[in-house]
């Protein structure tokens, strides 16, 4: 999954030059536990790579040092914004479920 630093005005998104100049890190916390940092951060855009065993973890992503707002789409195509991210793997080797934390 690739995540980007931009802005979003209704559901269009874009990232200007500014943008790709902005550091983007991430803190996780895995079956509840405490939120800590995880990858490598980047800058402008960070490719997410999550190890493949069935878990659930929750996400914050940081841009700038500075929790950001995440747009996320469900299954019936619709952008949601959230402050939080929970990730689900059912099984080995399973496709990530992004979904919202209310």
């Amino acid at each position: 999954m690739d995540w980007y630093a931009g802005t979003c005005a209704g559901s269009i998104c874009s990232q200007s030059s500014a943008n790709v100049k902005q550091n983007i890190a991430l803190v996780e916390s895995v079956n509840g536990g405490p939120f800590r940092p995880t990858g490598e951060p980047g800058t402008g855009v960070i490719h997410e790579q999550i190890s493949p065993e069935a878990k659930n973890f929750n996400q914050h992503w940081l841009v700038d040092g500075k929790r950001v707002q995440l747009i996320v789409g469900n299954n019936k195509g619709t952008l949601i914004k959230t402050w939080e991210v929970h990730v689900v793997i059912k099984q080995m080797g399973a496709r990530p479920v992004y979904s919202a934390v209310p």
